[in-house]
């Protein structure tokens, strides 16, 4: 599960990197099958972005658990976790976070 979810963080990285403001919702598209996998909501909170999976598809499991998650993501579930938090714009696009 733990792929998933950085899968998708590497996604909507890219996604964003040549869209502009990345506030709003993503699709995540499996570039072989031509399917999207999830949606996630991107929104800025404080000067910062932060981002979640709000809905999931073609999945094995209706409820998938990150199961390869570390500390507090540790098998929550992966359908509204949230993915991305803390991230910055910078001149070369987002960082920390």
């Amino acid at each position: 599960m733990k792929k998933i979810v950085l899968y998708l963080l590497i996604v909507i990285l890219h996604q964003v990197s040549w869209a502009g403001s990345p506030i709003g919702h993503w699709q995540t598209v499996d570039d072989q099958a031509g399917k999207v996998e999830a949606v996630v909501e991107i929104w800025e909170e404080g000067g910062k972005i932060h981002g979640k999976i709000i809905e999931l598809f073609n999945l094995d499991e209706p409820n998938p658990l990150c199961d390869q998650c570390k500390g507090d993501k540790k098998n929550k579930p992966v359908n509204g976790m949230t993915i991305l938090w803390g991230l910055a714009q910078s001149a070369d696009g987002w960082e920390d976070g």
